[in-house]
């Protein structure tokens, strides 16, 4: 058997993360995992009134589009399914700029552009490093 020397591991994170971008990445996924419960309790109840609204009304639907009762756990499950996809994808996705600079830490320098360099170079803020490199302050706004 081998060591786990140099392999990646939960309890051992890489080098190149730090305390603070450690936190971030746990922030990051336990937003994904709280956004995802969220969005199945919000789907659940939100199929399951869709169900009991439409029987209510079933005076108003022609009977071959009635729901019947074998439809109710199909609304039920099949929202808190969606709903859990979607409110996990979206708390994912507003909270990915915490995982940018990991992420960039991970890929090397290579994965800045040449404005990011300039910027990271002289310290500039971003307004004056689009001068340095050259290109005028409204260029990318035609």
């Amino acid at each position: 058997m081998g060591s786990n020397r140099g392999r990646f591991s939960m309890s051992q994170p890489p080098d190149y993360v730090n305390d603070e971008d450690f936190r971030n990445i746990a922030d990051c996924r336990r937003a994904t995992w709280n956004g995802g419960f969220s969005g199945l309790g919000i789907g659940a109840l939100s199929g399951a009134g869709a169900y009991f609204g439409l029987r209510a009304m079933k005076s108003y639907i022609p009977p071959k589009y009635r729901v019947q009762a074998k439809h109710g756990m199909l609304f039920t499950i099949g929202s808190a399914c969606f709903g859990a996809f979607v409110g996990s994808l979206t708390s994912a996705k507003n909270h990915s700029h915490l995982l940018e600079p990991v992420l960039k830490k991970a890929r090397g320098d290579e994965a800045y552009s040449h404005y990011e360099k300039l910027q990271r170079r002289f310290h500039l803020k971003s307004d004056i490093a689009s001068q340095v490199a050259g290109r005028p302050e409204g260029d990318g706004e035609r």
